[in-house]
C-alpha cells in the first residue's frame, strides 16, 4: 500500500484498504480493520468511488456488530437501502440476514442477486445464490 501512496494510486489504494479492512474483520481485528474502513472510505470518496465507499459502509455496519453493537449495525444497513440499486440492495439484504436480522432479509437478498447474474455474472454472486438458497431450502 505504501507503493500505491507513492504513485498517487488512490482508485487501486480505496480498492486494497477497504478489501485487507474485510479479511481484517474476518479475522476479528476490529481496531486495524476500523481503520482500513476509515481510510479507505475516506480515500473512495475522495476519487468517486461509490462501490468502494459503499462496501465500507456495509463493513462498517459489520464492525459495529462484532463489537457488539447489533442495533447501530441494523440501522445503518437499513439507511443504506433508501436510494440502493439492485447489487447494493442484495448486500445489504445479505448482510442483514448475517447478522441475524431475520430470514426476511435473506428472501430479498436471494431475489436481488438472481436478478444480478443477467447484468453481472461472477463466481462470488452464484456462491452467494448458493448460500441463500441453501438456506431457505430454495
Amino acid at each position: 500500500m505504501a507503493l500505491l501512496r507513492e504513485l498517487g494510486a488512490r482508485d487501486y489504494l480505496a480498492w486494497q484498504l477497504v478489501d485487507l479492512a474485510e479479511v481484517c474483520l474476518r479475522q476479528r481485528d476490529c481496531t486495524r480493520a476500523r481503520a482500513l474502513i476509515d481510510e479507505g472510505a475516506e480515500t473512495a470518496g475522495a476519487v468517486d468511488r461509490r462501490e468502494y465507499l459503499f462496501k465500507s459502509r456495509v463493513l462498517s455496519a459489520r464492525l459495529h456488530h462484532a463489537e457488539g453493537q447489533t442495533g447501530a449495525a441494523h440501522e445503518a444497513l437499513c439507511a443504506l437501502l433508501t436510494g440502493a440499486g439492485i447489487s447494493e440492495q442484495a448486500q445489504v439484504h445479505d448482510a442483514l440476514w448475517e447478522l441475524g436480522a431475520g430470514v426476511d432479509h435473506a428472501g430479498a437478498a436471494l431475489r436481488a442477486y438472481r436478478r444480478l447474474p443477467v447484468q453481472t455474472p461472477s463466481a462470488a454472486i452464484r456462491a452467494r445464490i448458493d448460500v441463500l438458497s441453501r438456506a431457505l431450502g430454495a
